[in-house]
């Protein structure tokens, strides 16, 4: 009785093991013993949910890479081609290099990031002026908007801030308008609004195609 006692439940174990290595993430031990074979099935399950979060974190830098870093190198890419008819030398290679610097920035953020996945206390908050977050991102996409045939219009409430990563919402503001751009017919305008009330801050980037896009962080 002894020998089962203590060989059942590290079969069981030993099965689980196995299961999870084939892949199953979500296998768990179910074992709840109070003596050292309990301990070892706590610490598996321990072991596993760390596991299962440096993968699931690893799959989702993988994403964030391909997505984030699209709009960064499609103004590098504009800003090279704009570079080669552009009597002003200086500024456009100046623009390059800020495009570049951008996008080693980007990368850093985003390993930053990934690493502070299972820890809310390691992101950067910090306190953010709205309205200069914007005019900083409405500023990278002015000369793309231009050579769309687009006009970017903006109307900012100057005392909007609030705690956040400065870095998350200019990535978050930067997509939506890039988005923007990409459906608004040529000719038309984009609207850039900031707007606060009840201690809340709304921003909303409009366009005249077949959608708008409205975020209202916190």
């Amino acid at each position: 009785m002894l020998a089962v006692n203590l060989a059942s439940p590290l079969r069981n174990l030993r099965k689980v093991v196995e299961r999870f290595g084939r892949g199953e993430l979500g296998a768990r031990s179910e074992v709840s013993r109070k003596d050292e074979i309990g301990e070892l099935a706590r610490s598996f399950n321990l072991m596993a949910g760390q596991i299962t979060t440096l993968l699931s974190a690893e799959r989702r830098l993988l994403q964030d890479v391909s997505h984030e870093l699209r709009s960064p190198l499609a103004r590098l890419g504009f800003a090279v081609e704009l570079a080669k008819t552009s009597p002003d030398r200086e500024t456009s290679l100046a623009r390059i290099r800020q495009e570049a610097d951008r996008l080693s920035h980007l990368v850093d953020e985003l390993l930053e990031l990934t690493r502070a996945e299972g820890d809310p206390t390691a992101r950067n908050l910090e306190k953010v002026e709205l309205a200069e977050l914007l005019r900083d991102v409405v500023g990278s996409c002015t000369l793309e908007a231009e050579a769309q045939g687009c006009r970017l219009e903006t109307d900012l409430e100057a005392s909007a801030v609030v705690t956040g990563d400065f870095e998350l919402l200019y990535r978050a503001c930067d997509n939506v308008l890039r988005n923007s751009m990409r459906h608004a017919p040529g000719g038309t305008s984009i609207s850039v609004k900031l707007r606060a009330k009840g201690g809340r801050a709304t921003i909303s980037i409009r366009d005249q195609g077949p959608g708008c896009h409205r975020m209202a962080p916190a």
